[in-house]
C-alpha cells in the first residue's frame, strides 16, 4: 500500500512521489494528497519540487491550518540549511502572522534564534508570545514567558524588565517568582517602600528558612 512504500527506502519514495502527484493533479486542495508528498519531498531532499509544490499549491488553500501545515513543511525542509534558513525563518514568521499561537512555529523560531545569537529578534519573539498567552487568559504560558523573557530583559535592558514584571503581575498577582523577579529587576537602590511591599507579598507564601530570611531582609528595610 501507498503508506507501506512511504516507509521504505528511497526507491519507494519516487514511486510513492508520483502516486501522490496523479492524486493532486485530480485534487488540488486535497490535504491528504499535498502534505505526504511535500513530506516526501522533504526525506527525497528535492527542494526543487517542493517548492513548486508550495507555490502551485498554496494560494488556493482556503483554510489558514492548511496553509499554516504546508509552510511548516518548507520550514523544516530548510531550517538546517545555511543559505536558506531565512527562507525558513520567513515562512514560520508568516505561519505566526497568520495564526499567533501556532506552537511549533514559535518553537522552532525560538530555538533557530537562541542557537543564532539572535538576541534582538528572540526578544520580540517572546513578546508577541506573551500577548499571545494574555490574549487567551493562559497563566501557566504567562508565567513560564514572564520568566524567560525578563531574565532576558534584566541583563541589558533592566527598565523594561521592570515594566515586564509589574505587567504580568496584573495578570498573576501574587506569584512568588515574578515578584521575585521584580524586586531583583529593580535593584537595591530603588524605593524602600515598594521593595518592602514586594517582599511583604513574597513572604505571605513562604514558610521555613526562606521566610526568615526573607523577614530579615524587611526588617533591614525597616
Amino acid at each position: 500500500d501507498v503508506a507501506g512504500l512511504a516507509s521504505g527506502p528511497e526507491g519507494d519514495l519516487t514511486l510513492v512521489a508520483s502516486l501522490y502527484e496523479s492524486l493532486l493533479e485530480k485534487h488540488r486542495t486535497s490535504r491528504s494528497a499535498w502534505e505526504p508528498l511535500a513530506g516526501i519531498y522533504a526525506r527525497l531532499g528535492d527542494l526543487d519540487r517542493l517548492q513548486v509544490l508550495i507555490d502551485e499549491t498554496l494560494d488556493s488553500l482556503s483554510d489558514p491550518g492548511d496553509r499554516s501545515a504546508l509552510r511548516l513543511q518548507q520550514a523544516k525542509a530548510l531550517m538546517d540549511l545555511p543559505d536558506r534558513v531565512d527562507e525558513a525563518v520567513e515562512s514560520l514568521r508568516t505561519i505566526l502572522l497568520e495564526n499567533p499561537e501556532h506552537e511549533e512555529a514559535q518553537d522552532m523560531l525560538t530555538r533557530y534564534f537562541e542557537k543564532a545569537g539572535r538576541e534582538d529578534d528572540l526578544l520580540d519573539l517572546l513578546q508577541n508570545n506573551l500577548y499571545v498567552a494574555q490574549n487567551r487568559k493562559d497563566a501557566a504560558g504567562i508565567k513560564v514567558l514572564t520568566m524567560r523573557l525578563g531574565k532576558r530583559l534584566e541583563k541589558k535592558r533592566p527598565d523594561d524588565a521592570v515594566s515586564l514584571y509589574r505587567s504580568s503581575l496584573e495578570w498573576l498577582k501574587d506569584d512568588r517568582d515574578i515578584l521575585e523577579g521584580l524586586l531583583k529587576a529593580l535593584g537595591p537602590e530603588h524605593d524602600p517602600k515598594e521593595r518592602a511591599e514586594l517582599m511583604e507579598r513574597m513572604l505571605a507564601s513562604e514558610t521555613g528558612e526562606r521566610a526568615s530570611r526573607l523577614a530579615c531582609k524587611l526588617e533591614g528595610i525597616y
